[in-house]
């Protein structure tokens, strides 16, 4: 049977994902001891002596965490991670201490041909953020951020014959997205959407479902945790994805207008912002 021809229509969108590198810094929060003497009122003068408090030596470390590269076509995702470690030395036993910190990543939307000047896509890029207790091996199976099938290659059938490209990739089991607290893992989600009419708002703190408009989005998730002799390690996943049109309204439009461009996603870091003596 002969070859049938046909005008070809690359319903994708080719990038190069850059997967940020943290600094990996140890801070210490060490505390001054302290000594007192009480003289209560009357007739004799008594003295009490009381214990200087020990209070612990606090150490953070962030850790960076490969993600995946994979080429972007309507339906592919893409992942970076960082982890927050904490460890105590010295204290007294039992004492537990609660850290806030703040957890900062972009998604940013680029040139094809420079990489660097900012450009909107056509088509809304989705991203959410996950917290887990545990570090994932994105090089090991059953632990990787995501995982895409082979993409498809499908002819639209109509007398043009085009044919249109998509692939189908799925989140880690333990990224969820709905549940209670203690089962849900997604603390942020949003979207960047090409900055036309009122639809496209300032964006604001993260939360789910925010919108950011034009070719960014700057997250910063304020987080805390609460630890003692034994540390505390939280680990955060960004997830970035370029959906098909149809997931989202239905219809079998091309998004050849995104080909060609680059989606850079990066946890930039994580910063200290207090730490205070919890209840024990």
């Amino acid at each position: 049977m002969p070859k049938k021809e046909g005008k070809e229509k690359h319903g994708n969108t080719k990038g190069v994902i850059a997967v940020a590198t943290l600094l990996v810094a140890v801070v210490g929060a060490t505390f001054a001891y302290f000594t007192a003497t009480n003289t209560p009122d009357g007739s004799a003068a008594k003295e009490a002596t009381v214990d200087t408090a020990k209070v612990a030596n606090i150490s953070f470390t962030k850790e960076a965490i490969e993600g995946t590269k994979f080429t972007v076509y309507p339906g592919t995702m893409n992942a970076v991670g960082a982890g927050f470690k904490s460890n105590i030395s010295g204290g007294s036993e039992g004492e537990k201490y609660k850290v806030s910190y703040d957890v900062k990543a972009t998604v940013s939307l680029l040139d094809g041909e420079t990489g660097l000047t900012g450009t909107e896509f056509d088509f809304p890029v989705k991203w959410r953020l996950y917290r887990l207790d545990e570090k994932l091996d994105n090089s090991t199976d059953g632990q990787k951020f995501v995982t895409c099938e082979n993409v498809k290659a499908l002819t639209s059938g109509d007398q043009n014959n085009e044919v249109h490209y998509t692939q189908k990739c799925t989140e880690n089991t333990k990224f969820v997205d709905s549940g209670d607290l203690g089962t849900k893992t997604l603390v942020a989600s949003g979207k960047i959407e090409k900055a036309t009419g009122d639809s496209c708002t300032a964006q604001s703190s993260p939360a789910e479902g925010q919108i950011a408009c034009g070719n960014k989005a700057d997250i910063t998730f304020e987080d805390n945790v609460t630890i003692d002799t034994n540390g505390a390690n939280k680990y955060y996943y960004l997830v970035v994805e370029y959906p098909t049109v149809a997931e989202d309204d239905g219809s079998d439009k091309n998004q050849n207008a995104d080909m060609g461009k680059k989606i850079k996603l990066e946890i930039n870091d994580i910063s200290v912002t207090n730490t205070e003596k919890a209840d024990a």
